[in-house]
């Protein structure tokens, strides 16, 4: 049992080597365009965020907005329960932030020098090399900002991964191969215990959607969070009306799990006077 979670620069051949090691391995391969397909089947209210998201690069005044927000958390959710199954590789953007407390999770960043991915991206797509060039940065704009907006850090930061790949100075094949042995050596690190992790993990994701993207509640702050054993929640709503319902609301979805809530409505403390 193992998660491999790949990071990649547009035209380093990331996609591919990902695919072949999902082959070598029987693992499924999940790339970007399944949480859009996922969002388009979960009814009218998520596939609407997906089409606003799909749209634009997220802009600095994104990182509070509800929609951009809502998405996220959604897409978070699909690759987490697509990562209870384990056996996976997962190609969307920021796994690697996303599984970084999994033991079992391997994150990889891909890259290749920018000269030879604007050759490789001509080459597929049949291009000009102004075409490839502006195609190259637009992508690396939107990875960079996307990463920042939803993690707060800097997406080519080579300590936020078990390995950097850079695919000008290796075989594809070779690279592949060699991911697969690292994958199985990652499936010593299965524990009962990652697994409980990547439950709780999952379920507090689950617990966020499914409060903001309901329309029973207004939340214009909204964050659930592990705390060992306990899940918290914390955020701001409307009016203490609001509250009590999202209190039971969770305390539902959560089932046994012990949940501390904090929990503020405007008019109170923090909040009074603003």
């Amino acid at each position: 049992m193992a998660i491999l979670t790949i990071t990649k620069q547009f035209g380093s051949g990331g996609g591919e080597i990902g695919s072949a090691v999902a082959n070598l391995l029987g693992y499924e391969y999940i790339p970007l365009k399944r949480v859009f397909e996922e969002a388009g089947q979960a009814g009218n209210r998520i596939k609407k965020l997906a089409d606003e998201v799909s749209k634009s690069v997220p802009g600095l005044w994104e990182r509070t907005d509800w929609s951009f927000l809502a998405f996220v958390a959604f897409s978070q959710s699909t690759i987490l329960n697509y990562a209870l199954q384990n056996n996976i590789v997962v190609m969307t953007r920021g796994g690697n932030m996303l599984l970084k407390s999994i033991p079992h999770a391997l994150r990889i960043l891909v890259t290749a020098p920018f000269d030879v991915r604007v050759r490789r991206i001509m080459e597929r797509e049949e291009i000009s090399e102004e075409i490839a060039v502006m195609m190259a940065k637009k992508a690396d704009r939107e990875m960079a900002v996307t990463i920042q907006q939803i993690y707060g850090t800097n997406w080519m930061d080579p300590t936020e991964y078990d390995q950097v790949i850079d695919t000008s100075k290796q075989n594809w094949n070779e690279i592949a191969r060699s991911l697969k042995d690292s994958l199985m050596a990652k499936e010593k690190d299965f524990t009962a215990e990652a697994q409980k992790i990547l439950n709780m993990k999952a379920l507090a994701t689950y617990i966020k959607v499914k409060i903001m993207t309901s329309p029973a509640f207004i939340t214009p702050t909204l964050e659930v969070e592990m705390k060992g054993d306990i899940l918290v929640i914390s955020g701001v709503v409307r009016n203490p009306d609001q509250h009590k319902r999202i209190e039971e609301e969770v305390k539902k979805l959560a089932g046994d799990r012990y949940v501390e809530f904090h929990i503020h409505y405007r008019g109170s403390w923090p909040f009074r006077g603003i």
